[in-house]
């Protein structure tokens, strides 16, 4: 029995041994087949459908170009061709200038937008692709995250805690209401109104004029939700804007410049793109958004219109213009630039008019804006005295609260320096709620402003119009909006200089500017009674000397883009934009260059 124990043990060794070594083995080729040949067979499957998926969306965007060519081949066919007694004998009736990128992603979206029931299956995962009407908006703004308030009238309006404000403005709230009810009706009905008639609209302007519209309803709720807030809507109503600068002027006539070289001084205090386009914020989500949605508004312009940047440079963290924030209420910026324009002076009544807009509310609900980024400076500076982690601008709001900041909010706010040529021609709203504002007029002889402007919005309009531009319109509808725009400019300040009003108004010839900033800057200070500073003139002297040679570089690659101007390209000639307007009363030439330019 022992024997055959010791026998069996082994036998059971043996057999264990085996199955081991038949376990090791199966596994060893088991492997070896997966590594030789299930494995290649599975990538050699993978990259087949890769590539096959590759080149059918390759093949699809090639198809959806080439239509996308041939349709614009077609446009260009259906022009008047020039001195063949046609209505565009100088060539005035043009195809709007598209890069690669405009056209691949025209004809990638167009089949969407042509397409109602795809546009309706796709807008269910992209908002972007729905219609651009108000219910839509307004409705999906509520619904997003930051709305968080109820659909009831009262919630579009900003809070006002100025009581004197309101004791002599009665119906205030009922006034702030109508007027941006109307206004951004009348916005969008404007933006819709370019794709009918002769024109339409191109997809990608679509896309991107919804987005617009969307994100200023986005912006205005959450700005209401932050006012609404008990214990920081009061303190932000409280914040004073002492003797604003505002920097106004017909578009190229070197507001830009100035602006921003009142910027740099460390006792001012510029708003940027990124807190213009969304001024409310409470969380770090509030400040992730808005600096992704200002970067990618900046990215789609220098991606689909890069000669926009050799007219008007543009970036996320720069100063930029009132109205990205007055939009709120007004939305004038584009894509209704040029429509707002054309409306004027040719709107029946009842139709959309930019003009009609009552822009005191807009300015208002704008100084509320400036409060409210003063409020957040103090956030910040909360923010950098302790070491916060990104989950504490909660904290960062209640020490703002706490009285810590009030130096800083009240008693020493920093100077705002302004800038939109949009003030021109709203002087006497602009004095009511700013009255000790200071406003910068900036002059240029209008047979170069003209055009120049012209040019700038024709790039703009290279993004919305879909098949033709037509030039002399354009050049006609600026001419009118500039004389409209510089009579009531003028009829302002003579009226506000009569009746002994707090508003300052300092000029700036454009050539002085180019010839001598740092002076022109100087003269300012001198004339408002700032202190120019020493530290602020080497920061000047800085600022001058890089953005000389990158103007010259962005000007250079532009000035090859958009092929350059004359009042010729537009149908104006230097004769026609300086006589007499009957209409408006007003010869640019004797009126205004005259008086403000030494030009006789």
């Amino acid at each position: 029995a022992k024997e055959m124990d010791s026998v069996t043990s082994a036998g059971y060794a043996v057999a264990g041994l085996l199955v081991a070594t038949s376990a090791l083995a199966g596994t060893y080729f088991l492997l070896c087949g997966l590594v030789f040949t299930v494995i290649p067979a599975l990538l050699w499957c993978l990259a087949t459908g890769l590539g096959c998926a590759g080149v059918g969306l390759a093949v699809s965007v090639a198809v959806l170009f080439a239509l996308e060519k041939a349709r614009i081949a077609k446009s260009a066919n259906a022009l008047p061709s020039p001195n063949n007694g046609s209505n565009n004998d100088d060539g005035l009736v043009c195809l709007p200038r598209r890069n690669l990128a405009m056209v691949v992603a025209n004809g990638l979206l167009r089949p969407i937008f042509d397409t109602p029931p795809l546009a309706k299956f796709v807008s269910k995962a992209e908002p972007a692709f729905s219609s651009c009407d108000v219910a839509t908006i307004k409705a999906m703004s509520l619904e997003s995250q930051c709305g968080g308030l109820t659909a009831d009238d009262e919630v579009w309006n900003l809070p006002i805690y100025d009581q004197a404000w309101l004791d002599a403005h009665p119906g205030w709230a009922e006034r702030a209401r109508r007027c941006y009810e109307k206004a951004f009706a009348d916005g969008v009905a404007l933006f819709a109104a370019r794709g009918e008639g002769g024109s339409k609209i191109g997809p990608v302007a679509k896309l991107a004029g919804f987005e617009y519209f969307y994100h200023l309803t986005e912006s205005r709720l959450a700005l209401s939700k932050v006012l609404r807030d008990p214990t920081i809507g009061p303190r932000i109503g409280k914040i004073p804007v002492n003797r604003p600068i505002f920097v106004m002027g017909m578009p190229r006539t070197g507001t830009t410049m100035f602006h921003r070289l009142l910027a740099i001084d460390p006792n001012t205090r510029a708003p940027l793109l990124k807190e213009l386009s969304c001024p409310a914020r409470r969380t770090p989500s509030d400040d992730a958004r808005r600096e992704k949605n200002a970067k990618i508004q900046v990215f789609k312009m220098n991606t689909f219109l890069p000669h926009l940047q050799a007219i008007h440079r543009i970036s996320h963290d720069h100063p930029e213009e009132c109205h990205y924030a007055m939009a709120l209420d007004c939305p004038i910026n584009w894509p209704n630039y040029r429509a707002a324009m054309a409306a004027y002076g040719t709107a029946a009544e009842g139709e959309p008019d930019a003009m009609t807009w009552d822009y005191v509310p807009a300015y208002r609900n704008y100084k509320t804006v400036l409060q409210t980024l003063t409020f957040n400076d103090a956030v910040d500076a909360a923010s950098a005295k302790a070491i916060h982690t990104s989950t504490d601008l909660e904290e960062a709001h209640r020490a703002a609260c706490s009285g810590e900041y009030d130096e800083m909010m009240y008693e020493k706010p920093k100077r705002w320096v302004l800038k939109s040529p949009l003030h021109i021609g709203h002087v006497s709203e602009l004095a009511e709620v700013f009255p000790d504002a200071v406003v910068v007029w900036m002059h240029r002889p209008c047979k170069s402003s003209v055009p120049s402007w012209a040019s700038l919005t024709r790039a703009v309009d290279d993004l919305i119009e879909d098949d033709v531009q037509d030039l002399k319109s354009l050049g006609q509808e600026v001419l009118r909006y500039t004389r409209w725009s510089v009579k009531r400019a003028i009829d302002a300040l003579d009226d506000l200089e009569a009746k002994g009003s707090g508003v300052t108004a300092h000029h700036v010839k454009y050539n002085e500017l180019i010839d001598d900033p740092k002076e022109q800057v100087r003269q300012l200070y001198d004339s408002i009674g700032l202190e120019f500073t020493d530290e602020y003139s080497k920061l000047l002297d800085a600022y001058l000397a890089k953005d000389k040679a990158e103007r010259s570089k962005i000007q250079q690659k532009g000035s090859k883009a958009h092929g350059g101007y004359s009042p010729a390209t537009f149908g104006l000639t230097e004769e026609g934009i300086l006589e007499m307007d009957e209409k408006e009363g007003i010869a640019l030439g004797r009126d205004y260059e005259a008086r403000f330019l030494g030009v006789i």
